[in-house]
């Protein structure tokens, strides 16, 4: 499995730095806050959360100034908080996917430097779960446009 991954990458580098016409991607994030909090002779629980962000981007130079391409969305949210009514906590946890297209005009070049108008289009889904306790409630999935 893994000689067939690396296969893959060493074709796609190999094939976007033989030519300047291919425009390769995107993005990967991670977020983690909360915790607890600490007074003198007390400590109590916070809200915390966890996200992560992956969208990848491919696209292809029809002419020197303007790009065509698709791209992907891939989020994960989860927000656990403690229960003001019990010792219970309480878990939303959300998943997103997006897939789309995009064009990309480059406004102003020089050497390295470049101001870009870029705009897209894309249909995608996101499903939510809040979970307290023992019981959960799966949210309705909501389509996105963008």
């Amino acid at each position: 499995m893994k000689r067939i991954l690396l296969f893959w990458i060493v074709i796609i580098v190999g094939v976007t730095s033989a030519s300047a016409q291919f425009l390769v991607g995107g993005s990967f994030g991670l977020d983690f806050t909360g915790g607890e909090i600490k007074s003198i002779n007390q400590s109590s629980d916070y809200k915390s959360s966890f996200t992560w962000q992956l969208s990848p981007k491919v696209g292809y130079y029809l002419i020197d100034d303007l790009a065509v391409g698709v791209e992907a969305t891939f989020i994960k949210y989860s927000l656990t908080e403690p229960s003001s009514w019990d010792d219970s906590k309480i878990v939303t946890d959300v998943n997103g996917w997006m897939f789309g297209g995009f064009a990309r005009y480059n406004l102003i070049g020089y050497e390295k430097l470049s101001l870009l108008l870029e705009g897209g289009a894309g249909i995608g889904k996101v499903t939510s779960k809040i979970t307290r306790g023992s019981s959960s409630i799966n949210g309705d999935p909501i389509p996105t446009l963008t």
